[in-house]
């Protein structure tokens, strides 16, 4: 069965991604922000813009996506590997989200770009001086709405 909404088979794929799962195999993955008791590393999608595209016939379906993943952890070098496990799947081409055309969870992409990434530390609002490192990663997909 294919996912219900776009943003789970999007963290489906994240999830089985070979090198993901070769380091992390029990990384929190979720839509919009983590769940209270989530350890670190944890990885959030997160969905920013949808619109919906029509053929010159009127005909509807196709849909550019716009979104964040972000990839958080208590250590800098976990953000930078995860990310680029996210995006490449340690493999050279890449098989991972950069450039990845096909069908994820039940729904056709016709192709994904990784646009940025930024990075960033988070300092708890507790007056210590501990935070969390994280990794933005922008990436615009295009998919066919129906499932």
């Amino acid at each position: 069965m294919a996912a219900t909404y776009f943003e789970q088979a999007l963290q489906n794929f994240i999830v089985g991604l070979a090198a993901v799962q070769a380091t992390w195999p029990s990384i929190p993955v979720r839509v919009m922000k983590l769940a209270q008791d989530d350890a670190l590393p944890a990885i959030i999608v997160g969905p920013h813009e949808e619109m919906h595209e029509n053929d010159l016939s009127g005909r509807g379906g196709a849909v550019e996506w716009k979104g964040l993943i972000r990839v958080t952890s208590k250590v800098f070098a976990d953000v930078r590997l995860i990310t680029e496990a996210i995006r490449n799947n340690g493999t050279s081409p890449g098989t991972g989200l950069a450039g990845y055309s096909g069908t994820m969870d039940g729904w056709s992409v016709q192709r994904v770009s990784v646009e940025k990434s930024t990075f960033d530390f988070i300092w708890y609002e507790d007056a210590t001086d501990e935070g969390d490192f994280v990794m933005d990663t922008e990436i615009e997909v295009a998919f066919a709405e129906a499932v």
